[in-house]
């Protein structure tokens, strides 16, 4: 129990002052009730002690105890200080008290604070501060701060005060910034600033990732989002990522909150979670880091930071998973044009951990994989919490993308003669394609789109039918009857002939 009568349940981590029995009070932050001082109270046992301050820290955050002397221990203090508290101790006593004895003393001192050294050039100060300051000088103020200082070809040589090697000062810049403020600031004259303009740097890269941006937001009307890197376990495991594939924190802000992203699906399957409740659809996306365990730079000699990688996420939600999976699709096969990067195709090599068994797609930058796309599963809607809604999505590694060094649009002139637009409604097998047919087709036509495909009772089994819409036309005059049935018919003896295909 502490001195204001608040009882502690105490761990093996937790550092406390206690007699042969029971513990007394918590040590270096409160004091407890069973060993006050009270006007009965004839004996004393004076503790004067130091203790190491992340130990500190730990206990007062975990207790939530904000002391006066936590607030000291916790930044870190001199052990010989000691000394001084006991002697001032005693002296206080001897005033306040001068019939008490002193009757046994001790002394426990396992860890020394040692005196940090730390070795500065006189080239480094002249350039730092400005001013050519003379030897004699420097050694004189840095001895008046406690310093014992020894000048060797050019060097001083400066061993700290215990004092102010517990924190205070660790650099040369410590020690640089003791000789100005003693000197005074005022001292020193104001030098301009030297500044040289040179060409602009091509970041080519980073105008990609701005471009994609804006295409998102302005041409597909997609809200932006910002998620902390660290995500709730439930929606890392509903997306199908394991534990041992997140980088994990040491600290992390709270118990589930323990684990980076690998991916930006998580956070685009959570803000599904926390939007569902107030939209009946909507889209967002996310330019942000992912992290994956191994080596990928190191930060300093003793730690090795994760592997950093720059992602693009979106994520389409609503009532209708066809929909939304073509419209996340369309999202993607536009994103090279007006963006001026590699063209971007799909492939189906492997499934992402997160999408349905059927729709899904990998995204494909020459022979490079750098994202998927899919309708999310319904085992991770379910296991994510998503009730009422359907959701699509797609991830890109925007650093495999490759830009364009500029524009590479081409000018393409109107037709200066009438174009002809007609509908055609195909049967073709399950397994046929929409590149097959685009493919099939090429340069037979202007312009080439999809309408729909249905499937129904008319439709035989392992067939389907789809709609398209095309435009044909002639260089040089107006298109006859006769030639727009001959274009016709050419079209689609070559579906017939490429993917099977017959007329509806």
């Amino acid at each position: 129990m502490l001195l204001d009568e608040k009882d502690l349940d105490l761990t093996n981590d937790h550092l406390v002052i206690c007699d042969a029995e029971h513990p007394l009070n918590l040590a270096g932050i409160k004091g407890g009730k069973d060993d006050s001082v009270l006007d009965s109270t004839d004996s004393i046992i004076l503790e004067c002690a130091v203790f190491t301050a992340p130990g500190i820290r730990r206990t007062t955050a975990y207790f939530n105890e904000k002391t006066d002397a936590a607030l000291r221990y916790e930044k870190g203090i001199d052990t010989q200080r000691a000394n001084l508290g006991v002697n001032m101790a005693l002296s206080l006593f001897k005033e306040i008290y001068p019939e008490c004895k002193i009757t046994a003393f001790t002394d426990c001192y396992p860890v020394k604070t040692e005196n940090a050294v730390i070795d500065i050039t006189q080239e480094f100060l002249d350039r730092r501060l400005g001013e050519v300051l003379d030897r004699k000088e420097i050694e004189d103020i840095l001895s008046r701060l406690g310093y014992e200082v020894t000048f060797d070809n050019g060097n001083y040589h400066c061993i700290v005060p215990t004092w102010r090697s517990t924190g205070d000062v660790s650099i040369h810049d410590d020690i640089l910034g003791d000789i100005a403020r003693l000197i005074g600031y005022e001292y020193f004259k104001k030098q301009p600033l030297t500044i040289s303009f040179e060409s602009s740097v091509n970041q080519v890269k980073t105008d990609l990732t701005r471009r994609i941006k804006e295409y998102m937001a302005f041409r597909c009307g997609f809200n932006e989002i910002f998620t902390y890197p660290w995500i709730d376990e439930k929606y890392i495991h509903a997306a199908g990522y394991k534990d041992d594939e997140c980088v994990k924190l040491a600290t992390p802000p709270a118990p589930e909150l323990g684990m980076l992203r690998p991916s930006l699906i998580p956070g685009m399957i959570e803000s599904t979670v926390k939007n569902e409740r107030y939209f009946d659809d909507f889209d967002i996306f996310e330019t942000a880091q992912v992290f994956a365990p191994g080596e990928y730079h190191p930060s300093t000699q003793e730690e090795t930071l994760p592997v950093h990688k720059n992602f693009i996420s979106g994520a389409s939600a609503g009532k209708d998973a066809a929909e939304l999976f073509y419209k996340v699709k369309g999202v993607i096969e536009n994103l090279a044009a007006y963006c001026h990067c590699e063209s971007l195709e799909f492939k189906q090599t492997d499934k992402p951990s997160w999408a349905d068994d059927k729709a899904w797609l990998n995204i494909m930058s020459g022979e490079k994989t750098v994202g998927s796309i899919g309708l999310l599963s319904v085992q991770s809607l379910n296991e994510a919490g998503v009730k009422n809604l359907q959701m699509a999505a797609f991830e890109l590694d925007s650093d495999m993308l490759t830009p364009y060094p500029s524009r590479t649009n081409e000018f393409v002139h109107l037709p200066l003669y009438p174009l002809v637009e007609e509908d055609l409604s195909i049967l073709v097998d399950e397994s046929v394609k929409w590149s097959e047919i685009e493919e099939a087709i090429g340069k037979m036509v202007k312009e080439l789109k999809f309408v729909e495909v249905y499937r129904g009772k008319q439709i035989p089994e392992g067939k389907k039918s789809i709609m398209l819409s095309y435009k044909i036309g002639n260089d040089d005059s107006t298109m006859t009857s006769k030639q727009i049935e001959k274009r016709m018919g050419a079209i689609m003896n070559m579906l017939s002939k490429k993917v099977g295909a017959e007329l509806r």
